[in-house]
């Protein structure tokens, strides 16, 4: 994905954000780690490299590592774009939370793609 398409991607995802980025930031965290996801904040190579975030597997386990100089929003926004894959029917989130991981924003009646912690 481009850098513009992420921009533009992005800016759908945390539209106009509150002031509580944090609070934001700390609920997605939660939700993450309520369906075993574990999130890493690391310092991401420079130069040619242009990604912020990413999802893979260590160990067996669903991984997220961000980029730990981004600011808030920018963290909210490449938490939500990697978590929109995950089931969170069974985990409570606050709803602008929540709205976050819906695709294309708040379309709840949508079915999305199910990953399951592996047992």
């Amino acid at each position: 994905m481009s850098d513009r398409s992420t921009d533009q991607l992005d800016h759908q995802i945390l539209g106009d954000t509150g002031p509580d980025d944090q609070g934001l930031l700390e609920a997605l965290e939660k939700a993450a780690q309520a369906v075993g996801v574990v999130v890493r904040y690391d310092k991401l190579a420079a130069g040619d490299v242009k990604n912020t975030s990413g999802a893979c597997k260590i160990r067996g386990v669903d991984t997220i590592i961000i980029d730990r100089r981004l600011g808030a929003r920018e963290r909210i926004a490449a938490l939500a774009r990697e978590l929109r894959s995950f089931n969170f029917e069974t985990v409570y989130l606050p709803p602008a939370a929540r709205s976050l991981l819906e695709p294309n924003g708040a379309d709840a009646g949508r079915v999305k793609h199910e990953k399951t912690r592996s047992g």
